[in-house]
């Protein structure tokens, strides 16, 4: 018998792979500035006389208008004063406005509706009362928006 010669057996290439892409990483975000701090309230501007008013709205369409000379200067831990009640018939506080005599006060319902008048037109009270009916709403609407113009 004859010994057979092995040849060598050529080796199998082997598999290259490519190399991989990685993305290229992204530049660190710069850092966010910081938000500014709220400015503190401002004290009402401008002369604080009978004829500045302050004027309350409810979700219902209730409001009242009270003069600025009824409100007392507090301090910082003090208790505060009753503006307005609230109670089921006129709703939660929708908004107030500080306004002077003459001025045009503009209240907004969720569902569009909008009321324009005279603010002379709701009666002057004292603080702490239900208010008058300001605005007749619909089933289902409540007041949204107050403002003085």
């Amino acid at each position: 018998m004859q010994e057979e010669e092995t040849m060598p057996q050529p080796e199998a290439p082997q598999a290259v792979e490519p190399p991989v892409e990685t993305a290229p990483e992204p530049a660190p975000a710069p850092a966010p500035e910081p938000e500014p701090e709220p400015e503190p309230l401002e004290e009402i501007k401008g002369e604080k006389g009978p004829d500045t008013q302050v004027v309350f709205v409810t979700t219902k369409g209730y409001g009242i208008r009270t003069s600025f000379s009824y409100f007392r200067k507090g301090h910082r831990a003090s208790k505060g004063v009753k503006a307005i009640i609230l109670n089921e018939k006129n709703g939660e506080l929708a908004g107030m406005a500080v306004a002077k005599t003459g001025d045009t006060m503009c209240v907004v319902s969720k569902k569009g509706q909008a009321a324009l008048f005279p603010l002379d037109e709701i009666n002057l009270k004292r603080r702490a009362i239900f208010g008058v009916r300001i605005m007749k709403l619909d089933e289902g609407d409540k007041v949204i928006g107050v403002t003085v113009i």
